[in-house]
């Protein structure tokens, strides 16, 4: 069984890594600004971009 701090921190994780993997998709960035204001989101698509452009180099 997980703790609350440990539950949260989990799903932290998992939204993180959606963020991460859906980042490069429009239609999801617009959604993500809606929810989670615009200038948190731009910080976290940078952030994105750039792993994802580590990752995924083919992508360019």
């Amino acid at each position: 069984a997980l703790d609350g701090l440990g539950f949260t921190a989990i799903l932290a994780v998992v939204f993180f890594i959606l963020l991460m993997l859906l980042g490069p998709l429009p239609l999801f960035r617009k959604t993500a600004k809606a929810i989670i204001g615009h200038r948190i989101s731009r910080y976290i698509f940078m952030a994105s971009d750039k792993l994802f452009y580590k990752a995924n180099p083919s992508v360019l």
